[in-house]
């Protein structure tokens, strides 16, 4: 699993190197060597503001029969914990871009889609026409069924957020501020937060800036597979109360 997400990234890394050959190599042809090299390292200056700004953002879940966890969309073996969500950003956290984590920490926590009764009604019209009435009756009471199922579901609702901090290189002080109202808002939406794998230099920045005077420390872990057991605990003796 190691090698292939290696491969992941050296493919990433590649195609990000070719194109500022390409535009490197066009300019220098198209205009001179002077106007090219500008070009090429204004280019290359542009794509590192935009995945500054806008950086990737991963739901993960865990790899079946291991301690790891991965992006969901990516593995095909994985396994998702009851009403647990894990959600990683995949940049420094800073002024630029934080209402673009916010943003995408609350839509991580959004319930799974599925599909609706209408919808089942346009399949069935395209996709089944030959189908007899009778046949049709009957899927839409096996999925109805399933639809109520899925609404009682305590996986249908996200209580608990663990957030990968391992991608943080580096935070600012509105960041942090931030964080506590993701925090707070949270808290107010009755999900609990907790935050795995944030590096040394992370938690002395969150130690110089105040953090833990509204976060408790007890909501950091060395791992996300610690993060995550612990509030499948909670959940467990928030069931049996």
């Amino acid at each position: 699993m190691q090698s292939r997400s290696l491969s992941f990234v050296e493919i990433n890394i590649f195609c990000n190197f070719k194109a500022i050959w390409v535009v490197s190599f066009l300019s220098t042809v198209l205009t001179d060597v002077m106007w090219g090299l500008m070009l090429s390292v204004a280019f290359a200056l542009v794509t590192t503001i935009f995945r500054t700004q806008w950086p990737r953002w991963h739901i993960l879940s865990r790899l079946e029969g291991t301690d790891e966890y991965r992006d969901t969309g990516r593995y095909g073996r994985v396994t998702d914990i009851d009403s647990v969500r894990i959600f990683r950003f995949d940049a420094p956290l800073l002024f630029t871009n934080v209402d673009h984590f916010r943003s995408a920490a609350e839509k991580a926590t959004i319930d799974c889609p599925i599909m609706s009764l209408a919808t089942l009604d346009n399949i069935l019209e395209v996709e089944c026409p030959n189908k007899s009435p009778r046949k049709q009756r009957k899927m839409r009471h096996i999925f109805q069924r399933s639809l109520s199922e899925y609404h009682e579901s305590p996986m249908r609702h996200v209580e608990h957020l663990v957030v990968d901090c391992s991608g943080f290189t580096f935070i600012d002080f509105m960041s942090v501020n931030s964080l506590i109202e993701l925090y707070q808002q949270m808290r107010s939406n009755g999900i609990q937060v907790y935050f795995a794998g944030a590096k040394a230099p992370i938690r002395d920045m969150f130690e110089a800036c105040g953090f833990y005077e509204s976060v408790s420390k007890d909501h950091f872990y060395p791992t996300i597979h610690d993060a995550v057991q612990s509030a499948y605990m909670n959940r467990q003796v928030k069931l049996y109360r």
